[in-house]
C-alpha cells in the first residue's frame, strides 16, 4: 500500500482533477463493498483467494452472505453525496448487490452492469420492481412472483447476470456514452479483469469530441490489487478506498456525517459545502446551487 506521504500526494492530485473536471464518473467494483461485510473476489481474502488456499467451507459461505442487511459503506455515501451536489456527474458500477441505491444513488444516474440481486422484471409489461430482498437466483430466470400491474400479471424474472447471460445492451449503452462524455473517470475497487466491463475504462482514454475540456480524458485508479490499465492512469492509488474517499472529501471541502448517521432517503441533509472551498466557488461560478453549506 501506498506510504501516508505518498497517499497524501495522490489524494492532492486527485482532487485536483475533480475540480478541473466537468463531466466525472465514477467506475465502481467489489473493494467499494468489502468494508460493508461483503467479501470480493481476488483481494487477500477474496472469495477465489481463499478457494485457491483452500480455505473456503460451506459455513463461512453461509455467514458471509450479507446482501439482504448489508449496509453501504463511507465510499458508497461519499459517491451518492458528490452526485447530489454535481461533482459527480454518473455511478457505473460492476456490483450487484444494490448498494449504491440504498446509499441515495438514483437509478437514473447509475448503470449497473451486471444487475442488482434486489431487482426483478416482468417479461410482459417489462415494469421492474425493486426489493427489500435478494429475490433469488440469477441469470433472468424466474422468481415465482407475478407482475403487480392491473391487467398484466406477467412471470417475473430476476435483473443478475450470470457468467451465461447477455449482457443489458441498453445498460453497456448509456454507460459508453457518460464514458465518452468525460473528462475525468475514477475507477475505485476494481482489477478490471472481468470482461467487456474491464476494458471499458480504456474508453475515457479515446480521443471524443463530446468533451468540453480536453481532447481526451483521465484515467484514475483507487484499488489493493494491480490492474491491467495501471501504466495508462494519470493517478494511481495502492490504498482503501474507504480512506481515499475520506481524504478526497476533506481536500475537496465536503464534509459527510458518519456513515452510522447517515441515510440515502434524504441524501441532501448528509453532506456539508464549505463555503471557502474550490468545489463551493465553482458550483457558485457555473449557477449550481449549493445548500448545506458551513464556514
Amino acid at each position: 500500500m501506498d506510504e501516508a506521504k505518498v497517499l497524501v500526494e495522490k489524494v492532492k492530485r486527485l482532487s485536483e482533477l475533480f475540480l478541473r473536471s466537468k463531466h466525472t464518473v465514477v467506475f465502481t467494483g467489489a473493494g467499494i463493498s468489502t468494508s460493508c461485510g461483503i467479501p470480493d473476489f481476488r483481494g487477500p481474502n477474496g472469495v477465489w483467494t481463499k478457494e485457491q488456499r483452500g480455505e473456503t467451507n460451506q459455513e463461512e459461505v453461509n455467514d458471509v452472505n450479507t446482501f439482504d442487511t448489508a449496509q453501504p459503506s463511507f465510499t458508497h455515501y461519499a459517491i451518492a453525496c458528490l452526485l447530489h451536489a454535481g461533482i459527480i456527474k454518473h455511478v457505473v458500477s460492476q456490483n450487484v448487490d444494490g448498494l449504491h441505491l440504498r446509499s441515495g444513488v438514483p437509478e437514473k444516474d447509475l448503470s449497473e452492469l451486471h444487475g442488482n440481486i434486489f431487482k426483478e422484471y416482468c417479461e410482459d409489461c417489462q415494469k421492474e420492481y425493486i426489493r427489500e430482498r435478494d429475490v433469488g437466483g440469477m441469470g433472468k430466470n424466474y422468481t415465482g412472483r407475478r407482475c403487480e400491474v392491473q391487467g398484466c400479471g406477467g412471470k417475473l424474472r430476476d435483473m443478475a447476470i450470470d457468467w451465461d447471460t447477455d449482457l443489458p445492451e441498453a445498460i453497456f449503452d448509456r454507460a459508453h456514452a457518460e464514458i465518452d462524455q468525460a473528462d475525468l473517470l475514477i475507477c475505485l475497487g476494481t482489477s478490471l479483469r472481468i470482461r467487456p466491463a474491464g476494458n471499458m475504462p480504456l474508453r475515457v482514454l479515446r480521443p471524443k469530441k463530446l468533451r468540453s475540456t480536453t481532447e481526451v480524458g483521465e484515467l484514475c485508479i483507487v484499488n489493493l490489487q494491480k490492474t491491467h490499465l495501471d501504466k495508462k492512469a494519470t493517478v494511481r492509488v495502492n490504498h482503501y478506498c474507504d480512506e481515499v474517499m475520506r481524504r478526497l472529501c476533506v481536500q475537496l471541502g465536503v464534509s459527510l456525517k458518519l456513515p452510522a448517521d447517515l441515510s440515502g432517503g434524504d441524501i441532501g441533509n448528509s453532506y456539508s459545502i464549505r463555503e471557502n472551498s474550490a468545489i463551493y466557488k465553482r458550483m457558485k461560478k457555473t449557477n449550481i446551487a449549493v445548500t448545506n453549506t458551513i464556514s
